[in-house]
């Protein structure tokens, strides 16, 4: 549903049909499309799936879902992480958002990169309700954005 919902989207900026979008994959896994400035991404838990569009700006989104086991998230957080009280799996969207953003993944070590220290990119948490958590990623120095929901 979320990748069909991906294409639509795209094609409604692209005035295209769906069948004609060519999504490739770069060399860490992110999604791109070739000679376009278009920019976007994908994240999916649960139910729930975020799809962020930027004309030219790189983008990342994530979402978890309520009651995730965030255990394994304490591990990769760093000391100015950990020192803020913030929400685990809150901080874990942003800086899995932020990775994405920076089309690395989180391949590299997470817990070498601060989210209360990002330069280049600017983070927000997303409200999505029910419990899950969300955030998103922009480069630049502002994460301004319009919030559409769909239900299907």
């Amino acid at each position: 549903m979320a990748r069909a919902a991906l294409r639509i989207l795209l094609c409604t900026r692209l005035e295209c049909i769906p069948e004609d979008v060519v999504i490739e994959v770069a060399e860490h896994g992110k999604p791109y499309l070739p000679g376009s400035s278009l920019q976007f991404n994908v994240s999916h838990s649960g139910d729930r799936a975020l799809i962020v569009l930027s004309d030219q700006l790189e983008v990342g989104v994530d979402i978890e879902r309520p009651g995730r086991n965030a255990g394994a998230v304490g591990r990769a957080l760093s000391e100015a992480e950990r020192a803020g009280g913030d929400d685990l799996l809150q901080l874990w969207c942003r800086k899995e958002a932020w990775a994405k953003a920076l089309g690395g993944g989180l391949g590299w070590a997470p817990e070498r990169f601060d989210t209360t220290r990002v330069e280049g990119y600017a983070l927000t948490d997303l409200t999505l309700g029910e419990g899950y958590r969300g955030a998103l990623a922009v480069e630049g120095a502002s994460a301004d954005h319009a919030f559409c929901k769909l239900s299907l």
